[in-house]
């Protein structure tokens, strides 16, 4: 009876521990890197992600991300920033309240190809600054990308990011959110891309009882115009 008693307890425990909170989000990115002319190995990142609740109407989150990039060689860059990332109360769980982070960050980008399929993996750490509510967390994610190209300046991309905490990080799940995106895209020309397509991401919030699946659609807008054309 005491045994069975447990199991129903723990079973109770654990289905409280993966509530699921379905969100429909829009978000409209611009990613540049501009090198600061067409031969330097040296670019600036700007980055700017507006995302929305309810697809458009309501704020989730605006993040502004500029940062300065080094090219090692053809298959390997670094990079590093700051980012301004304020969350909004949003979605069937609210949080308890907005808050503003800043965040530094760090990456290293390696690209390879397998014939005409590209791949990319990205490994970036961040040194977060969440406030008086959070405190200072750090935290690592990997991101591997797959593009595959298609005719006339068409191609179909895939991604999936896995964001893990790192001490001193408080956080319930070893996971705190993964992304998983699908997205086709067209060169528009030379130093200028589109792409959309749809994001799932599951995210963990800090009760850990509250799993987030975020359903999003996703609209980018890609530059690598250099500052300056000299050579």
């Amino acid at each position: 009876m005491v045994r069975c008693l447990a199991l129903s307890l723990l079973s109770l425990i654990l289905a409280q521990a993966q509530i699921g909170a379905p969100n429909a989000n829009g978000w409209f990115v611009f990613t540049g890197d501009h090198k600061f002319s067409a031969t330097s190995r040296w670019g600036l990142h700007l980055e700017g992600q507006w995302r929305r609740y309810d697809l458009l109407p309501k704020p989730q989150q605006l993040l502004l991300r500029p940062g300065i990039n080094f090219e090692v060689n053809k298959n390997i860059e670094l990079g590093g920033g700051y980012a301004y990332v304020p969350t909004y109360r949003y979605g069937l769980y609210p949080l308890p309240a907005s808050f503003t982070e800043h965040r530094l960050w760090q990456n290293v980008i390696v690209r390879n190809k397998l014939g005409k399929v590209s791949l990319q993996n990205r490994f970036r750490f961040e040194e977060r600054f969440l406030g008086s509510r959070y405190g200072y967390e750090n935290r690592f994610r990997h991101l591997l990308r797959i593009t595959v190209p298609l005719k006339s300046g068409w191609y179909v991309t895939a991604y999936n990011e896995v964001f893990v905490p790192v001490k001193p990080e408080r956080y319930p799940a070893v996971t705190d959110q993964n992304r998983t995106a699908a997205l086709i895209g067209k060169r528009l020309n030379d130093h200028w891309r589109a792409e959309i397509g749809y994001m799932y991401q599951p995210l963990w919030q800090r009760n850990g009882r509250i799993r987030e699946d975020n359903h999003t659609l996703m609209l980018t807008l890609w530059s690598d115009q250099p500052l300056s054309s000299k050579k």
